[in-house]
């Protein structure tokens, strides 16, 4: 069974590019998060009705595709 060239390519891209940029923009998430409640502890406890973490997770997602499919060969 062969496996479609660009099928392998895009795999590769998500699993090359993919992981290498969404890994360090997730431990900048994590380190601002830290940075954040060891500085300001009285403004973490306040209820926050938009979740900082899940939206810097889903940005650093967006920033991670977005990278993967420049990456991705023309036709």
């Amino acid at each position: 069974m062969t496996i479609p060239r660009n099928v392998n390519v895009a795999f590769g891209q998500v699993a090359g590019w993919g992981a290498y940029v969404l890994g360090p923009c997730l431990q900048v998430c994590m380190s601002f998060n830290r940075f954040y409640v060891l500085y300001f502890p009285v403004k973490f406890m306040k209820f926050s009705r938009l979740p900082f973490t899940n939206v810097s997770i889903f940005i650093a997602f967006c920033i991670a595709v977005v990278y993967t499919v420049i990456g991705l060969p023309g036709r």
